[in-house]
């Protein structure tokens, strides 16, 4: 359902039943006191804008059948400093990570072949990234990302304007 548990900020854990194969819309957007979240192996999707705001989130495991990750899933996850990418996922979209300021560690899949508008933005805590098999970088991609000192990357490979803007 949409918005399920949005702006619950006493809701400190979650643990999501074996039998869901996708977290709605906005479920715990706002859930600013959100630490813990146990995702069962069964999920296949994270939907849109699912956890953004829980600033207080500090880790997630992804489960491996999951394929998509909607967009800003975990913009403003304050206090999220790791994360990966289970094998599966092809696709990440726009402003997911957007202002996860803890964020120092991700773990891309290999099947992984764009990274979308904004995906990284303001994550100024990233101080490197391997991106195995991507052929395209959109536009602020890594915009504000103050702390990235090395992008590893195959050669001849496409980036949008603007998509590193801000890195020093």
């Amino acid at each position: 359902d949409l918005g399920v548990f949005e702006g619950c900020t006493s809701l400190r854990s979650v643990t999501i039943p074996s039998n869901v194969k996708r977290v709605g819309y906005k479920a715990f957007k706002g859930c600013s006191s959100l630490k813990k979240v146990a995702l069962p192996f069964s999920l296949k999707e994270v939907d849109s804008e699912v956890f953004e705001g829980c600033s207080s989130l500090e880790s997630v495991k992804i489960p491996n059948a999951v394929k998509s990750i909607g967009g800003s899933a975990f913009k403003d996850c304050l206090a999220l400093t790791k994360i990966t990418i289970p094998r599966n996922v092809t696709e990440i979209h726009v402003k997911c990570f957007e202002g996860c300021t803890s964020l120092k560690s991700v773990v891309l899949p290999p099947k992984l072949e764009e990274i979308s508008p904004s995906v990284f933005e303001g994550c100024s805590s990233l101080d490197e990234m391997k991106l195995p098999n991507v052929t395209m970088i959109h536009a602020s991609a890594f915009k504000d990302c103050a702390g990235l000192k090395s992008v590893e990357m195959p050669k001849g490979k496409g980036v949008s304007i603007l998509a590193f803007k801000g890195c020093k």
